[in-house]
This record gives structure tokens, C-alpha cells and sequence, in this order.
């Protein structure tokens, strides 16, 4: 669910598995379900209470301008990929295979890392938290049990959660 990290690690240490590597969303679950690609989507956006709300509407504006926004997306090698149309045509884009194939067959499919439901605080902290790849990495590193993992791992969640209910 990182391509573009994948994809920039490959061209800098390993181009010859570069070549037989493609990209592909997650399969549905369960069978006939649509594959889904976990996906971080960062929003620009002005809170209401802003001090400068004209003024960082102009940023917003600077930040997807054609000026700016492809060199923006080339820049960042593939780790951001653009939602906006008329931006994946561009030759970074359109040239390299990978994201080529990415663009077409892995961005439809892309979702709010917290779908189908709706991200919380909690759930933001432990995706922030990587709490679900240090889960795995008990079970495949540490050489816990599934049960003892899923056990630490719900242990943490329900610690972030509390803190949360006690700011309500």
C-alpha cells in the first residue's frame, strides 16, 4: 500500500526487480466484493475559523496551480499520485510504466485508509501509530502467537481510545 517508497527503492538499489514488479489492489473480500487500494488522502482545506482565510485560499490555489502541481507530483516520485484529472497525462506520469499501471488499474480502487467506515481520532492514532505492522512484526519477527499480538494490539487501541473519551 506504499508505491511510491517501493517503486523509488527499487530504482535506486535494485533495477533488476524493478522490471518484474507490478502493482495491484488488494483483492475483494469476500469473493465478488470490489478490490480495494488502502490509500492515504491528504486534504487541502480551510477550517472556519481561520485568521486568513482569503490568504490560504491563495495557497491552496498556488498549491494545484498548473505552474506548480505536476512539478509538485514529479518531485515527490511517485509517493503522491494525483486525484485531480488532466494530471496523470503528464510524461512523469504517462512515460514510467509503473505508475502508469498504477494510475490505470490501482488509484480506481483507491479509499480512505479507514473504509468503508469513517476515520476517528482513535483510528488515526493507531494508523498513525503503525500499530497494525507492529502486530505483524510480533507475530513474524518476535515469534508471538497471533493471539498474543491481536491481544497487545487491542490493548492499545483501547488505551488511545480512552484517552479520547476523556477529552469529550
Amino acid at each position: 500500500s506504499n508505491p511510491g517508497s517501493t517503486i523509488g527503492q527499487m530504482k535506486k538499489d535494485h533495477t533488476d526487480v524493478l522490471k518484474n514488479t507490478a502493482f495491484a489492489p488488494v483483492p475483494g473480500l469476500p469473493p465478488k466484493t470490489k478490490p480495494t487500494a488502502p490509500t492515504n488522502l491528504p486534504g487541502l482545506f480551510v477550517t472556519t475559523d481561520s485568521k486568513a482565510p482569503d490568504k490560504a485560499q491563495l495557497v491552496i490555489k498556488a498549491l494545484i496551480s498548473e505552474q506548480f502541481y505536476p512539478k509538485y507530483l514529479e518531485a515527490a516520485q511517485s509517493n503522491f499520485f494525483s486525484v485531480l484529472k488532466g494530471y496523470s497525462d503528464i510524461p512523469f506520469f504517462a512515460k514510467d510504466p509503473l505508475n502508469k499501471q498504477i494510475i490505470q488499474e490501482v488509484l480506481p480502487y483507491s479509499r480512505p485508509r479507514a473504509w468503508p467506515y469513517v476515520g476517528t481520532p482513535t483510528f488515526s492514532e493507531a494508523d498513525s501509530d503503525l500499530l497494525w505492522g507492529k502486530m505483524f512484526q510480533r507475530v513474524c519477527v518476535d515469534k508471538w502467537t497471533p493471539r498474543q499480538a491481536l491481544d497487545e494490539f487491542a490493548q492499545k487501541v483501547k488505551a488511545i481510545d480512552e484517552k479520547y473519551k476523556k477529552k469529550q
